[in-house]
Parts: structure tokens; sequence; C-alpha cells
């Protein structure tokens, strides 16, 4: 049997979603200040050194050519003489708030990658949100409780659609294998999965 879907969390995942977005806008905020001080092509850039390495700058200017060629001892403030100064400061200014950010949302930057010179949302990392998010059915007793409380919900909703006295009401529902939300009863993720430990369902 296939695993089935009960639950996803939405909310959460449009909460974190928004929030990665919002990340990203920062990350290229940082990345087009970057690219003014003119040290790298913009499909060669190193998104962690960039954001967690100090001297990355340094880094990079003292591999061009012109530079090797002097042979320096100490390249930690290569800045000073290669980039513009304003845009040095810009960039470490903007570098030092999104480090923040990310250190204090505890957020990977596996969640991102450089496209085109862009920094956008990984694909399979946003569906590996969703799946950390879903919850399902997916032993045979656990689908089979699935079906068999999905089953009397719906004749209780049918029910209820139909008559004005109802069978459950929101403050009348007592029961943990089903729930009443936004007007319909539906199975709870906690009744699926220990129904599913009882003998009640032949499987």
């Amino acid at each position: 049997m296939e695993k089935i879907l009960i639950h996803f969390d939405q909310s959460t995942y449009q909460t974190k979603k928004l929030k990665l977005e919002k990340l990203a806008t920062q990350l290229n905020n940082l990345t087009t200040t970057f690219y003014k001080l003119e040290v790298i092509g913009k499909t060669a850039l190193n998104l962690n050194y960039l954001l967690y390495n100090d001297n990355y700058i340094n880094e990079l200017i003292s591999i061009k050519d012109e530079v090797q060629v002097l042979k320096l001892k100490n390249i930690n403030e290569l800045y000073k003489l290669y980039v513009d100064q304003e845009h040095y400061s810009e960039f470490e200014t903007i570098r030092q708030s999104v480090k923040t950010e990310f250190e204090k949302t505890h957020t990977p930057l596996t969640y991102f990658k450089l496209s085109k010179g862009v920094i956008i949302l990984q694909n399979k990392e946003l569906d590996n949100l969703k799946e950390q998010l879903s919850v399902y059915a997916e032993t045979p007793a656990e689908i089979m409780s699935y079906n068999a409380l999905k089953t009397v919900c719906k004749a209780v909703n049918n029910f209820n659609e139909k008559n004005s006295t109802k069978l459950f009401t929101a403050r009348g529902i007592s029961n943990t294998l089903i729930k009443y939300n936004d007007g319909t009863i539906t199975p709870t993720i906690n009744g699926i999965k220990e129904l599913a430990k009882t003998n009640l369902i032949n499987t």
C-alpha cells in the first residue's frame, strides 16, 4: 500500500517559506553590494564564505595575478588598496546584518543557491520542508483506520448538513478519534495512529 497524506501544516509551511523568502532578499542585497567590489565574477561566488568568512574579500584579492606576484605575507588589509572603500563599508554593514539574522534564526544556507548571479530558494529544500510538516498513514493498519474514520466522519457530516439537530458540535465533541474543524468533522492524527494499534480494525 502507498502511504496516504492525512495532514499537512499549511500555515506553518507558509510562515517558514515567507521567512526564507525574506532571507533570500537579504542575501541578494548582500551579493549586489559584493559585486560592486568587482573582485570576482558572478558565477564563482561561494555563498558560505561570503557570509561567514571575515577575510573572504582579502583572500579573493590575494589570488589575483597582479597581487600574487607581490608575494605578500599579510593579506588582511588588501581591501584598503584594491576596492572602493565606500562600497566595502556598505558591503560589511549588510553582511553583518544578514549574518546576524541567519545566526538568530538558525537557518542553514542549504536552502539557497546561486543561479546566474541571483540567490534563489532551492525547490528540493522546500520539498523537504513540506515533508517535515506532513503526517501520513503508512502502515496497512493506519490506512485502514484512516479510511474507517473518514467513512464515519463523512456519514456524520452528511447527517449534520441535512438536519437541524447536529450529532456533534464544536462544544459537544470530546472524542480523541475525531475533531470538529470549521463546521466539519474530520479524523484526528492521534485517533488514526491509536486506532491502528488496536484490534478494532481488521487489516
